[in-house]
């Protein structure tokens, strides 16, 4: 990732997008000690352009609608 300049100031030619995500889960209690949780994870990045190395922006190659939709499941000890 390019870091921005010093002033703050977006220099010309470069652009800046905004990324999100959004997450949901639930957990179910399975054992006084063990908990079972699931959840799922969109993320957004937006275009995202490639680099020649050294943060030097390649404007031959842009990976558009970069994005990621992950599922996850985990079991939780609980220790008192």
């Amino acid at each position: 990732m390019v870091a921005p300049p010093p002033n703050g100031a977006i220099e010309a030619g470069k652009s800046r997008n905004f990324s999100w995500a959004a997450m949901a889960g639930v957990a179910y209690k399975v054992a006084p000690t063990w908990i079972v949780d699931a959840g799922v994870r969109y993320l957004d990045l937006g275009d995202v352009p490639s680099t020649k190395g050294a943060g030097v922006t390649n404007t031959a190659l842009v990976f558009r609608n970069l994005n990621a939709l992950e599922a996850r499941i985990g079991l939780r000890l609980l220790l008192d």
